[in-house]
C-alpha cells in the first residue's frame, strides 16, 4: 500500500470505476480511508482527500500555457516536498503543488523550486 495517490480526474474515475468525481471521492474515502489523494484537475486546481474529508484548492492562473509536459510530476514533487518532508499542512502542500505546476506550465525552463 502507498500513503499517497496523485491521479488526474480521468485516472481517479477509471480507478474507482465511477463516472462522477464526487462518486470517486466518496468511494476513495470508503475503500482507502488512510490514503492521501490529491486529484489534479488542471485549470481547476486540485481536490485533496484525507482521513474521510476533502477540500478543493484552486489553480494558480497561468496567462500563457507554454507546455503542460511535466506539470503533473512537478505537482507531485511539490506536494510531497511540502507535506511529506517539510510537514506542512495539506492545504499548504496543495497550494505549493499548484504553484509549482503552474510555473512548469507557464515557463518550463525555470527553476521550479525558487519562490
Amino acid at each position: 500500500m502507498s500513503d499517497f495517490y496523485f491521479p488526474n480526474k480521468r485516472e481517479i474515475l477509471q480507478f474507482t470505476n465511477t463516472e462522477k468525481l464526487e462518486n470517486a471521492v466518496c468511494k476513495i474515502i470508503r475503500t482507502h480511508p488512510n490514503l492521501t489523494v490529491a486529484i489534479k484537475l488542471g485549470s481547476k486546481g486540485c481536490r485533496v482527500v484525507n482521513n474521510g474529508k476533502f477540500f478543493n484548492e484552486p489553480a494558480i492562473h497561468c496567462p500563457e500555457i507554454i507546455s503542460t509536459v511535466g506539470a503533473g510530476d512537478a505537482f507531485n514533487a511539490g506536494f510531497l516536498m511540502k507535506y511529506g518532508i517539510e510537514k506542512s499542512s495539506l492545504e499548504e502542500a496543495a497550494k505549493f503543488a499548484n504553484k509549482i505546476a503552474s510555473k512548469r506550465i507557464c515557463s518550463p525552463n525555470r527553476d521550479l523550486f525558487k519562490t
